[in-house]
C-alpha cells in the first residue's frame, strides 16, 4: 500500500483478499462523528475496510481516526481469539506498546470482545498511537470497529471514544445509525 495508515488498519487491508460475495445483511452502525468524513472505503467479496477520519486531514496525516473492518473469511473464530490475533500483530509491529488485552465481553446479544493498546513510537508515524476496539461475532463476518489517536487524549476524550464504540452495534442492513 503506497499511504501510511495505521499499522492495524493496513493488517486489515492486507487480509482483503478476493472471496465469494456476501449477502451483506448484517453490518456495523455506530453514531455518526461530527466533523468527520469517509476518507477510504474498499470492499472485496465478502470483506471491507471503511476508515472515517475529521474534515481536512488525510490518510497520510491524521489526528483521529474511526475504522470499520468486516472479514466474512473469519466468522467462524470467536471473538476473543480475533481479538487476540490482533493484539499479537500490534505487539509485532510495536514492541513497546501497552497493552490492553482482549476481554470477552457479550454486547447486545452478541459474542464481542474489547481490547486497545498505547504505542509511544508507532511503526507508521514515528510517534505516539493509542487504539481501542470492540470486535462483534457476526453470522456472516466478523466485525470490528477502532477509534484511534495519533496525540496525547484527554481523558474526556478517551471517555468519548469508549462510549462510541460502546454505541456501535451489529444490525440487519435495515437498520439506521444513531
Amino acid at each position: 500500500m503506497d499511504r501510511i495508515i495505521t499499522a492495524f488498519a493496513a493488517f486489515a487491508a492486507a487480509l482483503l483478499t478476493p472471496a465469494s460475495a456476501a449477502s451483506a445483511q448484517e453490518r456495523v452502525v455506530s453514531p455518526p462523528l461530527e466533523g468527520f468524513y469517509t476518507a477510504h472505503d474498499q470492499t472485496v467479496g465478502d470483506q471491507s475496510i471503511r476508515e472515517e477520519i475529521p474534515e481536512g486531514e488525510t490518510l497520510e496525516n491524521w489526528t483521529r481516526m474511526a475504522t470499520t473492518i468486516s472479514l466474512g473469511s473469519y466468522r467462524d473464530w470467536s471473538a476473543i481469539d480475533f481479538a487476540a490475533m490482533w493484539v499479537d500483530q500490534a505487539r509485532a509491529s510495536c514492541p513497546d506498546a501497552n497493552v490492553f488485552d482482549p476481554s470477552a465481553i457479550d454486547h447486545n446479544g452478541r459474542e464481542a470482545a474489547l481490547f486497545g493498546l498505547m504505542c509511544p513510537q508507532s511503526p507508521t508515524n514515528g510517534g505516539y498511537e493509542l487504539f481501542m476496539a470492540i470486535v462483534i461475532k457476526g453470522d456472516e463476518a466478523m466485525h470490528m470497529k477502532q477509534f484511534a489517536f495519533r496525540y496525547r487524549q484527554q481523558r474526556e476524550e478517551s471517555a468519548s471514544a469508549v462510549e462510541y464504540l460502546q454505541a456501535t452495534r451489529l444490525c440487519d442492513a435495515d437498520c439506521l445509525a444513531d
